[in-house]
């Protein structure tokens, strides 16, 4: 028996309802902070003018949905035409698949925003989170119909009453605690990707259902099959097998995505970073004994990591390390960590390069917006200097002389009192200062501050002079992310 061919058992009087019944499209495990509007229709909660279509459908539709509370489920997002309301009528099938992708990846994608939350595991989302009810529902009857079972066997279920037991979850769906804060906007520009079937589309459908894989609750998807997935996800995302290959235009893709906003980074919203290394030396062996070597960037270092891997687990059905350790020549390495939480995050941020800059960095691009906006000029020569300092086209802007230095320490005394090995296992951050009540006084900040750095290791930081600073930073020492998160609303 092929699966094309497993038995549904149904009788003729439910085939007749379901052809003949409304549907009520609801995520019922997905509090959403915000509606999310996918082409003609709109996820979430619908205001008190929404249409419905007459008869008892809306009374019922709303108990069958108030019915997941008795499994700890309250407040989950409806689906509903933007014109017609709920009319009882479905998404075509094309609607359905970019609904389903969009929403889960930007629903997905608002976990970054649990970073360093200890109580995050009350408020993470998974794939179950995000899967999309399509129920029809029996007005004569005031009863529901549901698929039970799974992909190769399934059971279609009637004579359920609603306001009763309410249709069964997905496997291993978790409650959320408070509403997913999903964005907006990327939601609608994976919807139209994906809609749009052509272009970059069909690589990001494929791509976000791999990630979509990885991302499921249940304790039978194993971490080995999680990062297969992940990888499988990369290669379908850049048309590319080969991982060596599939790595470089991983680079060039992040390369490509943020030339003409470079003034933005690095940026706590994105691993990838210009100011990485690209100098890694590594050596490599095929399985037939050739040996080379090559030169990586960080993020074609950490690829080979997650390749390597997945062929451990294809070939050879072990995995050696499920970890990438921040390699010797950068200690502070941003992709160190689980090869699959650091995987999936750099698929994401791959997809979203894939869609466009306006994705990619669309948090870093509404905090430059509101910038010029408040500060105009002065913002703009700010992050023309940024521009032109990692061109090396543009100088630097004039500020106030400032007072005489002490001669610098030798970088040996610094990194002794730091009790660190080497420069790169420094930060450097600049001292605040810069802010204030009018531009005036924040110019005058921001130049009294011009020579005071700090120099920060793991529990011990000091105060170092420009000269210092640009010393450290030639040895390794690498400047400090800012401190906030620029969310895509």
């Amino acid at each position: 028996m092929t699966p094309s061919s497993c038995p549904l058992v149904f009788s003729e009087r439910m085939d007749f309802v379901i052809s003949k019944s409304r549907h009520v499209g609801f995520f019922p495990a997905l509090p959403l902070a915000r509606n999310l509007e996918l082409g003609e229709w709109i996820a979430g909660t619908p205001p008190p003018e929404t249409l419905w279509a007459p008869g008892r459908f809306r009374e019922l539709s709303e108990t069958l949905i108030r019915s997941f509370e008795k499994r700890g489920f309250k407040g989950g997002a409806l689906l509903w035409h933007r014109e017609r309301g709920f009319d009882g009528s479905l998404p075509s099938d094309e609607e359905i698949t970019a609904i389903r992708a969009a929403v889960t990846f930007a629903v997905l994608d608002a976990n970054d925003r649990l970073e360093g939350d200890l109580n995050k595991g009350h408020y993470l989302a998974t794939t179950e989170n995000a899967d999309l009810f399509l129920q029809p529902v029996d007005e004569e009857d005031g009863g529901v119909t549901h698929v039970r079972g799974g992909a190769l066997k399934r059971t279609l279920v009637g004579g359920l009453k609603i306001g009763g037991e309410p249709p069964p979850l997905p496997d291993a769906v978790e409650p959320i605690s408070g509403t997913v804060p999903a964005s907006a906007k990327l939601a609608a520009a994976v919807f139209a990707a994906v809609r749009s079937g052509s272009g970059v589309g069909p690589a990001v459908a494929t791509a976000a259902e791999w990630h979509r894989l990885a991302l499921a609750n249940p304790a039978a998807v194993t971490t080995h099959e999680r990062l297969v997935a992940l990888k499988t996800g990369f290669e379908a995302l850049l048309h590319e097998s080969r991982s060596h290959k599939c790595a470089r235009l991983l680079r060039g893709l992040f390369e490509g995505a943020t030339a003409a906003h470079r003034d933005l980074l690095p940026w706590r919203g994105m691993l990838w970073s210009p100011t990485e290394r690209t100098d890694l030396m590594r050596t490599w062996e095929t399985p037939a004994g050739k040996k080379g070597t090559e030169q990586r960037t960080e993020i074609e270092d950490w690829f080979m990591a997650l390749a390597d891997a997945r062929n451990d687990i294809i070939h050879s059905g072990v995995l050696r390390s499920g970890v990438y350790a921040a390699p010797p020549e950068r200690p502070l390495s941003r992709y160190a960590g689980t090869l699959f939480w650091v995987g999936e995050r750099i698929l994401r941020e791959a997809i979203k390069a894939t869609v466009g800059a306006e994705v990619l960095l669309c948090g870093a691009l509404a905090r430059r917006a509101f910038g010029e906006a408040m500060f105009g000029d002065y913002v703009r020569e700010l992050r023309n200097h940024a521009q032109g300092s990692r061109d090396q086209q543009a100088p630097a802007p004039a500020v106030e002389p400032a007072a005489p230095e002490d001669p610098p320490r030798p970088i040996g005394e610094i990194l002794a009192w730091l009790a660190c090995p080497s420069a790169n296992h420094v930060t450097l951050s600049k001292l605040g200062g810069g802010g204030g009540a009018t531009l005036e006084l924040a110019r005058e900040m921001a130049n009294r501050n011009a020579n005071k750095w700090s120099a920060e290791v793991p529990g011990k930081s000091m105060l170092i002079s420009r000269a210092e600073y640009e010393a450290l930073r030639r040895a390794g020492a690498e400047d400090a992310l800012p401190d906030f998160w620029d969310s895509c609303e």
